[in-house]
């Protein structure tokens, strides 16, 4: 990606949800209700993340989880997660992730569609 939305420079990010929490970030900056809603579902996620319920062997032990192969949806704890979020649904996600600017070299909000895929150099 090229842009970082709390250091604003140009540059390049790294996505990196999990490290960002853990160093103190939060998924987001405002003291709102939605803010609040977010930061909490964020903290849920992870801890049953760590926990490892998010495996397909878990899936398979623990009545609480559903997972629908088909859809590539997973159900844990009340919360709705996709292996690959449908298009139909992109206009309810955030428009920042966390992630870590090289630039910066901080943690931040980066914005979404400022972000490109890697472009990885096969001969160096």
């Amino acid at each position: 990606g090229k842009r970082v939305g709390t250091a604003g420079r140009a540059g390049r990010v790294m996505v990196d949800i999990e490290t960002a929490l853990d160093y103190g970030s939060s998924v987001a900056p405002g003291s709102d209700n939605p803010s609040h809603a977010l930061a909490g579902v964020a903290g849920r996620y992870l801890k049953a993340k760590r926990q490892g319920r998010f495996s397909k062997e878990a899936s398979k032990q623990d009545q609480s989880l559903q997972r629908d192969v088909q859809t590539g949806m997973l159900l844990c704890d009340g919360m709705c997660f996709f292996e690959t979020l449908p298009r139909e649904l992109l206009w309810c996600c955030w428009p920042t992730l966390l992630g870590f600017s090289f630039t910066s070299k901080a943690f931040g909000h980066i914005l979404v569609d400022g972000l490109q895929p890697v472009s990885w150099d096969t001969h160096a």
